[in-house]
This record gives structure tokens, C-alpha cells and sequence, in this order.
């Protein structure tokens, strides 16, 4: 006793599948090659993904290999054997993005028939962003105190690794700092600067960071100073003005 299952993909429009008669002809199948179940696949959008497919038995010419989801397929990338009785076939899908998610499955196809494997689902993450900027919490003259302000994001998650990026508001770079906390001191800054903060976020996997959230602008405060003048003339700096005395 066997089962027949037929598989129709449609465009969108409707339509009837008709069979008109299905001949048996001894051990078919026997020719045909046969899968092993493949594992499902997860990768942050950008990175490619990798299948891999076990085949039982060896690698022919005219042996036709294919990774099929709806109306896309992409050829095999390499082969390598196992043993003397099975091989692995490994198929890419490159700059995966969201609409790639799918069920993928393999295809051998030659002139003695076709063998299909089981069905394996490719997920495909979006690197978290957050949604909004930090928060300002405490300013001097050269540090700025910042709440991360990442518990929304948009993408996916989990969050594991947290970073702080700023860098003066001509543009220069000036450090990228890991995070473990939800609040975070910024030092060494230079007085009455203004500089641009953002948080970073990574998931697991590859590629697994998100671009920059929206930035916070913050400008350090003046240092003040005292200088001694020559003929007993004191200049000094409170905030960012300048006081002369004499005596």
C-alpha cells in the first residue's frame, strides 16, 4: 500500500488539476534519490543562508539538484561526500531579506524520476533599532551622564550586546562603547562641545547589529578657569564668560 500526493503551485488564478492515469512501474523509486530530513535555517536580513541537504548515494551528472520555495530555486553551490553512501548538498540563498521567510525543500530530477525532501523553514531576523533617542540625565564639562532609552525597538530580537556611539557634530567618530547598564557616563569630552550620542543594538547570529537609533545632542558645559595675568590682573572664566579684575 502507498500514498500519491500531488502538489500544484498556482499563479493566483483559479484553476482545476485533473489526472488522467497513473502507470506503476516496478521500483521506480529505487533510481530516484532520497533526502534526509534538512534543518530549518535563521539569519539576520543582509546574510545569506545556507541549506544543507543530505542525498543517499553518489553524486551523478546527470543528476539535476535545485532548492525550491513557491516560484523560486536556486542551483547548488558545492558537494561533499560523506561516505561511500551519502553526500550533502549545500545551496545559498544570498542578501536575504524578510519576504525570503519561507518553507524551502531540495529536488534531485534526472531522467529516472525526482526525489523531493521534507519541507525547512528559513527565518529571516531584521536587526533591532531603537525607536527612540537617549536621554539626557546629567551634563559638566567634560562628560555627559545618558539613559539608553532601548527597550522599544524596531526589528526583532533578543537584545545581546548594547553599545553607545558619539562623535562631535562635524561628523568625526569619536569611540563606540559597549553598555551593560541603562544608564552610562560619557568622559573625556571637551568643554562647551557639542557632540551627537546613539545607541546600538545587536541580536544573535551574524550581521546581527542595527544601524544607529535617532540621535541625542547634548553640549558639554564651560570649564571654569583661572588665570593669573601679569601686574595683579585676574582673568578668569565663570560658565562660558570672561571677568577681568584688577587691584
Amino acid at each position: 500500500m502507498f500514498q500519491v500526493v500531488f502538489e500544484a503551485i498556482s499563479t493566483g488564478q483559479r484553476g482545476v488539476l485533473a489526472i488522467k492515469d497513473i502507470t506503476l512501474e516496478g521500483h521506480q523509486c529505487m533510481n530516484t534519490p532520497h533526502f534526509l530530513h534538512i534543518k530549518g535555517v535563521e539569519v539576520n536580513a543582509g546574510q545569506t543562508a545556507t541549506f544543507h541537504c543530505t542525498v543517499n548515494g553518489q553524486p551523478r551528472n546527470n543528476l539535476l539538484l535545485y532548492l525550491q520555495v513557491n516560484f523560486f530555486s536556486a542551483t547548488v553551490k558545492e558537494t561533499k561526500a560523506v561516505n561511500n553512501r551519502r553526500y550533502v548538498a549545500g545551496f545559498d540563498v544570498k542578501n536575504t531579506t524578510k519576504g525570503d521567510s519561507g518553507r524551502y525543500r531540495c529536488i534531485a530530477q534526472s531522467e529516472r524520476g525526482v526525489g523531493v525532501s521534507s519541507y525547512s523553514d528559513l527565518t529571516v531576523k531584521q536587526p533591532p533599532v531603537p525607536i527612540a533617542p537617549p536621554q539626557l540625565t546629567a551634563v559638566g564639562a567634560t562628560y555627559l551622564w545618558i539613559q539608553l532609552n532601548a527597550n522599544s525597538i524596531n526589528g526583532d530580537g533578543p537584545i545581546t550586546e548594547r553599545e553607545v556611539e558619539y562623535r562631535t557634530m562635524s561628523g568625526m567618530l569619536i569611540d563606540t562603547t559597549p553598555v551593560d547598564k541603562p544608564t552610562h557616563k560619557i568622559g573625556h569630552l571637551d568643554p562647551d562641545t557639542e557632540y551627537e550620542i546613539s545607541v546600538l543594538l545587536t541580536r544573535p547570529l551574524e550581521g546581527g547589529t542595527g544601524n544607529p537609533g535617532p540621535p541625542l545632542r547634548a553640549r558639554t558645559k564651560c570649564a571654569g578657569e583661572w588665570y593669573l595675568q601679569p601686574r595683579s590682573t585676574f582673568t578668569f572664566y565663570r560658565g562660558c564668560a570672561e571677568v577681568s579684575a584688577s587691584c
